[in-house]
């Protein structure tokens, strides 16, 4: 799925109960996606690039270590919160040596 820059306002939650489990790319950035990555559930073992950069995410990182645990490439930055931290927690380190690393 590669929907970036097109001005999509809806609910996480909502947008990621109508994505196929045998989805390989997910990339929907700079839009105005909002809420919790809560709803990032199930095992996406297709799962290779999940890009949500540029949205209004918040809340959590859920462990992508056990939901998506054949991703290969991870962006959720830049989340254009309304004096929120956005988001929190950790990346898979696999994920996160990969800049130092490549």
């Amino acid at each position: 799925i590669f929907l970036s820059n097109n001005s999509i306002k809806q609910a996480f939650s909502d947008l990621w109960k109508n994505v196929p489990p045998n989805i390989q790319v997910f990339i929907i950035s700079n839009n105005f996606i909002s809420g919790q990555l809560a709803a990032f559930s199930g095992v996406l073992t297709s799962l290779k690039i999940f890009n949500m950069a540029g949205n209004r995410l918040s809340g959590t990182i859920p462990d992508l270590s056990t939901s998506a645990p054949n991703i290969d490439q991870l962006d959720m930055s830049n989340q254009k919160q309304n004096g929120t931290a956005g988001l929190t927690g950790s990346v898979p380190e696999r994920l996160s040596n990969q800049k130092q690393n490549g």
